[in-house]
């Protein structure tokens, strides 16, 4: 018996096919997101199986935020999305573009989701409150979502393209 509960304790190695770099994300248009973010946190493709892991287990793989926000983000919000973008980047729930590896929305807490959209876009969405360009952020502002699905929608799909627009 207290072998078992030893056992339960240990989490899974991630298997192979789903520990990713956080090299690929190491990039200036990534800077201004990753900076408050641990080093040390790990990095890798979201996959199915992540999908099945609940409670403790899902605290062990180190996905940090709650799990209905990342439930929202990558299954609602993000579903109309071209191709899959979900990743967990420092232990954070993402979206990050597959070519350019920029990263274009990050969920964190229990209600904070941020998305990365250019400012020539703004305009459409004057109601959404945000921090006003710098030269760190370039082009781009990252927002905070009002958890509006179909706005988040929209948004995300604006964000998706600057991103693959994005020379890095």
């Amino acid at each position: 018996m207290l072998h078992r509960l030893l056992k339960s304790l240990i989490p899974d190695p991630l298997p192979i096919d789903e520990v990713g770099s956080i090299g690929d994300f190491i990039i200036p248009a990534n800077d201004t997101i990753l900076r408050p973010l641990h080093k040390f946190r790990p990095t890798y493709s979201y996959s199915e199986r992540i999908k099945e892991i609940r409670g403790r287990n899902a605290i062990m793989r180190q996905i940090d935020g709650h799990p209905d926000l990342h439930d929202y983000l990558w299954g609602r919000a993000g579903e109309d999305l071209p191709c899959d973008a979900r990743w967990i980047v420092r232990a954070q729930a993402a979206f990050a573009h597959p070519d350019t590896k920029v990263i274009f929305a990050i969920a964190s807490g229990t209600h904070s989701i941020q998305i990365k959209i250019p400012v020539a876009d703004m305009a459409t969405f004057p109601e959404i409150k945000r921090a006003d360009p710098t030269p760190e952020t370039g082009s781009s502002v990252w927002i905070a979502s009002r958890l509006n699905e179909a706005e988040d929608k929209r948004l995300l799909q604006i964000a998706y393209e600057a991103a693959g627009a994005t020379v890095s």
